[in-house]
């Protein structure tokens, strides 16, 4: 325990018990009253820790560290710091991040990308410097920043990878707090960008589509919940079953190994593709380089031919509509063992209310079929 008492001519002093049982008087300065408390809480914290003989909690290490030095060689003296290591020499952001992201050997390609994105935006607002240097202030803005730019999901991911790459400073004594803990993005869902693609307009589309490759990456994604472009990027030949009619989705993607079915729309121009086929290993060689924007081009162009209006978040709303018709004949453990993600983010981020589902509930489809049958 400790206490604190008034110096008899300004200032304030606390006394502590050292582990050995000696009384010890340490001077605090011309401060005040509540800040000589706050040091005698901290202190007591400190003794707590000591005890039990553990290392002190990250707060206390943050206040230890912006003690004077002068102080923490009074403490050190009085045997109150046994159990806390000064933080290393702190690097800068751009090498803790690197190091990090080197590091995690489970990390799948999509995850390295991702952590690049994050590192890019982290550079570009908050400065390659120093880590000790970034601020909780400095926490807010960029997440401030990301919110304004980004949609909040996007914002979201983002700031959570830095404060990742921080947490993990703090934990090889790089930093003594994060400056990010207290900083979260809640991710708005906006439901006005779903558009689920009927089966019909599909079809449509489908027809207009120029090359082989085009047509099976549009059926994995609408009829087979396939995500556009990386996980048909990592897909080889080898990954096919034409006998047992199933796609097995590589490891190393955003939702790791996952075997989804061929329904016969998917299994037709599979066996297209694989007839046609080069002596590539890879089922889609072309555009793997620019893969995003080569797909996102064929697709907006035949959307054109096909004379339907273009959607929102083209082939995210292709894997949408497939898991909306799928849950309507299967159950949703099966719907997410083959899409890759749970029930919850289904409901969130997949399912939609469709044409047909208002039909079916208000029965016009019914009564206009009645209508037209009693005019002819």
């Amino acid at each position: 325990m400790g206490s604190i008492y008034k110096h008899k001519h300004r200032g304030w002093y606390c006394c502590v018990v050292t582990p050995s049982g000696r009384r010890v008087q340490m001077y605090l300065g011309k401060v005040t009253k509540a800040g000589a408390e706050t040091v005698r809480r901290n202190i007591e914290r400190l003794q707590a820790s000591n005890t039990v003989g553990i290392e002190p909690d990250p707060q206390i290490q943050a206040w230890i560290s912006l003690c004077k030095p002068s102080f923490r060689d009074k403490m050190k003296a009085a045997g109150l710091l046994s159990n806390w290591r000064p933080p290393q020499e702190a690097p800068k952001l751009s090498v803790v991040w690197d190091a990090y992201v080197s590091k995690r050997a489970d990390f799948s390609e999509s995850s390295k990308k991702g952590f690049r994105t994050a590192r890019k935006h982290a550079i570009e607002h908050l400065g390659d410097r120093l880590i000790s240097e970034i601020t909780v202030s400095d926490a807010k803005h960029f997440a401030l920043k990301m919110e304004s730019t980004f949609a909040s999901a996007t914002a979201k991911k983002i700031v959570e990878r830095a404060k990742q790459i921080l947490q993990d400073a703090v934990d090889s004594r790089m930093l003594t707090h994060n400056p990010f803990a207290a900083v979260t993005i809640r991710a708005r869902l906006d439901k006005t960008r779903g558009h689920h693609v009927s089966v019909e307009d599909a079809k449509l589309i489908l027809d207009k589509l120029g090359s082989l490759q085009a047509k099976a990456a549009f059926v994995l994604a609408r009829f087979a919940g396939l995500r556009i472009p990386h996980e048909i990027s990592s897909l080889t030949w080898k990954h096919v079953d034409f006998e047992k009619h199933r796609i097995t989705i590589p490891k190393d993607t955003k939702t790791g190994l996952r075997v989804v079915p061929m329904v016969p729309i998917v299994y037709k121009h599979m066996l297209n593709l694989a007839e046609a086929a080069s002596e590539s290993p890879w089922v889609f060689p072309t555009g793997r380089c620019s893969a995003g924007t080569t797909y996102r081009r064929w697709l907006e162009s035949a959307i054109l031919l096909a004379g339907l209006k273009q959607w929102p978040k083209l082939w995210h709303n292709l894997r949408a509509s497939c898991r909306t018709d799928l849950e309507e004949q299967f159950a949703s453990h099966v719907c997410d063992a083959w899409l890759g993600h749970s029930t919850r983010v289904a409901k969130d981020h997949y399912l939609m209310v469709t044409d047909e589902h208002w039909t079916k509930a208000t029965g016009q489809g019914a009564a206009k079929k009645k209508t037209t049958k009693t005019k002819k």
